[in-house]
């Protein structure tokens, strides 16, 4: 690319000679490109808006739905998301969202769970099991967006663990040493 813009810049192609050279090499992408690219921002964004309906919709009615029905929403949630991505199938972009959707479920229902039930379990362990939960979905569906999903959760439990387990005892060693005390 950069050498195909130096000839343009040194009067050697025109402006049509350079698209024309930058779509022969397949730098610039086609209609059928966009087209695929937008709908799978559109589907990813349409099911980050709806699980943040579910989350806000979980939190504003807390205090008026019993036990039961928190749980039961949620796995009927966490249910649908995976019978739709079974039925549709990975392949397709409708698969993949609804698999999305049901990778991040879980985080929910494990945060009503501990919420609910005050198990006293670390947070790290809870992105922990999260993260080992989904990562055969993640592993065998090659989907990028649920990668990126998985190194979030995988990476706050290894944020919460070291903040918990070491950071802790680092910072008194290191106060003792460099510190004023």
């Amino acid at each position: 690319v950069a050498r195909l813009r130096a000839l343009r810049r040194a009067g050697l192609i025109d402006t049509a000679g350079l698209e024309q050279a930058l779509a022969l090499a397949g730098l610039t992408p086609d209609r059928a490109a966009w087209r695929g690219f937008l709908d799978r921002l559109l589907a990813f964004l349409g099911v980050a808006l709806v699980l943040s309906g579910v989350i806000s919709f979980f939190a504003w009615n807390w205090a008026d739905l019993s036990r039961l029905a928190k749980f039961g929403l949620l796995e009927a949630g966490f249910l649908v998301a995976v019978a739709a991505a079974w039925h549709t199938g990975v392949d397709r972009i409708a698969g993949q969202a609804a698999l999305f959707a049901a990778a991040v479920l879980p985080g929910v229902l494990f945060a009503f769970f501990g919420q609910t039930y005050q198990t006293g379990a670390d947070p790290y362990g809870l992105f922990l099991m999260w993260a080992i939960l989904i990562l055969p979905w993640t592993a065998l569906a090659r989907i990028s967006a649920l990668w990126v999903l998985w190194l979030v959760i995988a990476n706050l439990a290894f944020i919460f663990w070291w903040g918990e387990r070491v950071a802790v005892n680092e910072f008194a060693d290191f106060a003792r040493e460099f510190g004023p005390l």
